[in-house]
């Protein structure tokens, strides 16, 4: 499995109701072999309308992906959103990319604790 095959899963993931209202979801940027990666919560409108990340500066040995995959625009994201939609996405690449360091600063305190819970449950 490479990157690639995690994003077109993104793509085509009908799991919650974010699914309805984005136009393209944002996988993740970077490359399978980066030392690090970093998350932030949610994409913003103009990375829904791009399908890329550019809310966060990406570097060579870095790989960046939300956590939640899909723009929400009429939508509130809820706890359990968070939690299990794109979960298995988020396992996927970091189990693929095997990491040096998952940099958790970009998220808020709600989601650090359910990414923390879920690393855990995968270990």
């Amino acid at each position: 499995m490479k990157l690639h095959d995690i994003a077109e899963g993104v793509r085509k993931c009908t799991a919650c109701p974010l699914w309805k209202e984005r136009l393209l979801p944002v996988s993740g940027d970077g490359k399978q072999d980066s030392e690090k990666i970093i998350l932030f919560t949610i994409p913003n409108e103009e990375e829904d309308r791009k399908g890329e990340v550019l809310q966060v500066e990406n570097s060579e040995n870095v790989f960046t992906t939300p956590l939640v995959k899909c723009f929400p625009k009429e939508m509130e994201v809820t706890k359990d959103m968070k939690r299990t939609c794109c979960e298995k996405w988020l396992i996927k690449q970091i189990e693929l990319i095997e990491p040096k360091e998952v940099d958790m600063s970009l998220l808020d305190e709600e989601s650090k604790k359910i990414l923390k819970s879920v690393l855990e449950k995968h270990e």
